[in-house]
């Protein structure tokens, strides 16, 4: 016979089991809740994670594609010209020298479709430091041949074509470079151009862009030419050397015409220009100066490398205060050794004003890149 106090040990056993196992059972339903909504929280924590990490993948991406859009915009390039010349006057005592006659690096950035800058630095032994030669921005306007320019730049006063080693006496006279600002139109065969500038010589002493130029040619695969017109050829660069700033009263207008004719493996080449009014400040006080070059290239074949003999004859008027020669013939031949690499010689007669003459041997190395 079991005993009363076992049988009431056991009644109590069983009412609380009976009242335990809701309780048990609601606790375990909500601890199953509670973790589907951490795992619920998780899983959009990781959806958020995985979006921002994404995100900033798209953005890594976006910067090294601009990156390399931008580098592929910059363009650069250079020449370094190295000489070995010789001078031997008919009434003195013959001068050789080794010079780096010019070093450039240039560099391009095409901003956009529509913008680009340039910059090219120049290095010349016979002068001092590096310079700033080009610093330009041109704007293309939308679907146009037309552009606007702004910055320092050689006007597009002259052509100056040639094949030999030396510059020609007509870019001697008349090159000019000046901080304008420029509206021009380019097209497949005609290009033209005005430009505006506060030049070196101030009119009356006034402190304005007062001077200014305008150019137009033609292009084709046959024939080229073109002319062109500034207000003061006082303005140049050879001019400028030798006159210095002035307060002038009046300017010397400065007119150039060119043409070149290709005939096959014959290029002729044919350029004056020439001030159209007189000097009236000292050295050139009463001088109306004009410099002409005729040349004629043939291209040829050296050793199964390109080559061009180049012919030239040139000449001045009323320039003997710039140290221009009267005349000056010319005979040069370069080679292409390879595209980055060429080769040039030529041999020159000068005769001065004075009708002393100068022969002169000039040979040289350039490299491009």
């Amino acid at each position: 016979m079991i005993p009363q106090r076992l049988l009431l040990t056991a009644a109590i056993a069983t009412i609380c089991t009976a009242i335990s196992l809701p309780a048990l059972a609601e606790s375990h339903s909500s601890n199953n809740k509670n973790a589907t909504e951490r795992l619920e929280n998780a899983e959009q924590r990781i959806q958020y994670l995985e979006q921002r990490m994404e995100d900033q993948n798209k953005t890594i991406v976006s910067k090294q594609t601009k990156g390399d859009n931008w580098s592929d915009s910059l363009s650069f390039g250079g020449v370094i010209e190295v000489e070995a010349s010789l001078s031997d006057p008919e009434n003195g005592p013959s001068t050789s020298d080794t010079t780096v006659a010019t070093v450039e690096l240039a560099a391009e950035a095409a901003i956009s479709d529509q913008l680009s800058a340039n910059i090219v630095l120049l290095y010349e032994e016979d002068d001092s430091g590096i310079d700033v030669d080009v610093a330009e921005l041109r704007y293309q306007f939308d679907d146009s041949d037309w552009f606007f320019s702004a910055g320092q730049h050689y006007v597009p006063f002259g052509t100056y074509e040639s094949g030999l080693v030396s510059d020609p006496l007509t870019l001697e006279l008349g090159e000019t470079r000046e901080t304008t600002l420029t509206i021009g139109y380019e097209a497949e065969n005609v290009n033209a151009g005005f430009y505006i500038f506060n030049g070196s010589n101030k009119k009356n002493g006034a402190e304005k862009i007062n001077n200014w130029g305008s150019n137009i040619g033609y292009t084709s695969e046959v024939v080229s030419f073109g002319v062109g017109y500034i207000n003061d050829l006082a303005d140049s660069d050879t001019i400028q050397d030798a006159l210095g700033s002035n307060n002038v009263s009046n300017y010397v207008d400065g007119a150039t015409a060119s043409l070149m004719i290709n005939a096959g493996d014959i290029t002729i080449t044919a350029e004056q220009l020439s001030a159209l009014n007189t000097f009236t400040s000292a050295p050139l006080a009463g001088a109306k100066p004009t410099a002409r070059n005729l040349e004629i290239n043939y291209a040829l074949q050296i050793a199964g490398k390109p080559a061009t003999l180049a012919i030239a004859f040139q000449g001045t008027d009323e320039a003997s205060a710039l140290d221009l020669p009267e005349q000056k013939n010319l005979i040069g031949l370069s080679v292409d050794i390879s595209d980055n690499l060429g080769l040039g010689f030529e041999i020159s007669k000068e005769e001065d004003y004075s009708n002393v003459s100068t022969t002169n041997f000039v040979a040289q190395i350039a490299v491009s890149f």
